[in-house]
Formats: C-alpha cells, structure tokens, sequence
C-alpha cells in the first residue's frame, strides 16, 4: 500500500496529540504526520497548503483528525468555517472527527455532518480503529 502523504492532528490537548502521532507514526503509513493545536491555526494551515488543484493527483488523500471539544473554536464551527472557503480543495484530503466525550450527543452530531466526515473516532486513537479506517479509506479509494 502506498503511504498516506501527510496526516494533521488538530487538538489542543497536547498530551493526546502526541498519543495519537506516535501511534501513527510507529505504523508509518504516512510520509509526514503533525499536529495544530488549534481549529484556527489549522484553517489558516489548510488555506495555505490545500488552496487551488494539486499539481499532481495522489494515490490517497491526506487525512486530517480533528477533535471535536477545543476552546475558541470547535470542530463543528470549524467545519463550518471550512465550508466558506471556496479556494480550499476539499478533495485533498478527509476528516476524521474525534472525541473523547461520553455524551452520546456529540457523535450523533457528528454523524449528522457525513457529508464532511469520513469518520468519528474515540480518542486516544487505538491501532485496530486506524487500521479499520486505512481498510475503508481503501475500499472509498
């Protein structure tokens, strides 16, 4: 299987952040991985390395997790943001939402933005939930 180019973890709490690289990084299905600590500093991010048409098509689009519970801005006024930026090609690259709340609400209203998502996560990631998300991204492919 050809590696992912680049997967972004978006999360403020560093200490989950640096979980979730490590575990993907020790899969080395990514030619980078890194982590924003912040919706903000993500859009400004995308807005400037996913802007306009790829020079050259990939085999797999990059993935971006995103958590859902972050102070300023959420995942949900994230996506939302994101929407507005018409410059930003949404083909690029999937997100993958995740939380580590135990109210049922918010992956209920995650699953009511599957037109943005490829998927919801718990949080810490865990090597059988990423390896079953590789397999979808896989079949999606």
């Amino acid at each position: 299987m050809a590696k992912i180019e680049k997967i972004l973890f978006v999360d403020d709490d560093t200490i989950c952040a640096y979980l979730n690289v490590t575990l993907v990084e020790g899969l080395g299905i990514a030619e980078e991985v890194m982590s924003i600590n912040s919706a903000e500093e993500a859009l400004q991010y995308i807005q400037e390395h996913y802007s306009g048409k790829a020079a050259f098509v990939r085999e797999h689009p990059d993935l971006i997790f995103l958590d859902i519970k972050m102070p300023g801005m959420d995942g949900f006024e994230f996506l939302q943001e994101l929407e507005g930026l018409k410059q930003v090609d949404r083909n690029r690259f999937l997100i993958i939402m995740l939380t580590a709340s135990l109210n049922p609400g918010d992956k209920e209203k995650a699953a009511c933005q599957s037109d943005k998502l490829f998927a919801c996560l718990s949080k810490p990631l865990v090597e059988a939930d990423v390896k079953k998300l590789l397999k979808g991204l896989l079949q999606a492919g």
